[in-house]
């Protein structure tokens, strides 16, 4: 796991400026769902995991709360931290 390294910082605002379609600095719920089905991940997983990344609960993700589920992401070893398991959806 490479949390703190440039790349990792680099990479997790790369998938946000990929989800966020209208470059208005959040991610909407509809630009949420749209980056689960480019992803091929299963669209019913899109509400729990919007819902764990919003955490201050404005109906949109912004960088900070996408950025601090991704290094949460980054240096997990279980998924016992909810935010992180779910941050792609369920990973099987």
């Amino acid at each position: 796991l490479h949390t703190g390294e440039p790349h990792s910082h680099a990479l997790g605002n790369a998938f946000f400026d990929f989800m966020d379609l209208d470059g208005d600095g959040v991610v909407s719920y509809e630009e949420y769902e749209l980056f689960f089905k480019a992803r091929n991940i299963e669209i019913e997983h899109a509400p729990r995991s919007f819902e764990l990344l919003d955490t201050d609960k404005n109906g949109t993700i912004s960088r900070e709360e996408y950025m601090a589920a991704y290094s949460e992401y980054m240096v997990s070893t279980e998924n016992t931290n909810p935010v992180a398991a779910e941050l792609f959806g369920p990973l099987m």
